[in-house]
């Protein structure tokens, strides 16, 4: 049965603007309901800090949200948001590395949550399970544990199933950009 497609600003999406060895990138959670910037900066901070002994340091720049509805996005702050997650400088070599977590809401929509700075790629399976790397079943966990409450929903603004595995791989965008 194939799943409806859903307009992007179905839900409320909240941004979080950070930098990691040098590049400016986004992490983008979709929430159920309308939140305060405070609420929204919790939930990312709980994801951030579940995972970020798997991270190099990156660093805060600001939160944004753009509301149901809408393609604009307004500027929030970084109250309730730690100034950087994770540690060390990290090798240029992983610029273009992401671990990317995914799922499924119960009506066949697809979830992801990624960020760059990962400390380092995995084995040849380009996959780490919750069984292998903690970071990876830590971020699971929170995923899991906030989702029926409305945090990193699917774009049907439905809670996820997130699978106990992240994925880590180079990002073909960030590989064409370092050749350059």
């Amino acid at each position: 049965m194939p799943v409806t497609a859903l307009n992007p600003n179905n839900t409320e999406r909240w941004f979080y603007d950070y930098t990691v060895l040098g590049d400016q990138h986004s992490l983008m959670m979709r929430t159920a309901d309308s939140l305060e910037a405070a609420v929204a900066a919790e939930q990312i901070d709980g994801f951030l800090t579940a995972i970020e002994g798997g991270l190099i340091e990156i660093t805060t720049i600001g939160l944004r949200v753009a509301r149901v509805g809408s393609n604009i996005t307004n500027s929030e702050g970084t109250v309730g948001l730690s100034a950087n997650y994770g540690s060390g400088a990290g090798s240029q070599i992983n610029a273009p590395l992401q671990v990317t977590f995914v799922g499924r809401s119960s009506d066949g929509h697809k979830a992801r949550v990624g960020i760059f700075g990962w400390d380092g790629q995995t084995d040849e399976s380009w996959r780490m399970t919750i069984v292998e790397n903690g970071d990876v079943n830590a971020g699971v966990v929170f995923l899991q544990s906030i989702t029926t409450g409305g945090f990193y929903v699917s774009i049907s603004g439905e809670p996820v199933v997130w699978h106990p595995y992240a994925n880590i791989g180079y990002n073909d965008h960030w590989v064409k950009k370092a050749r350059q």
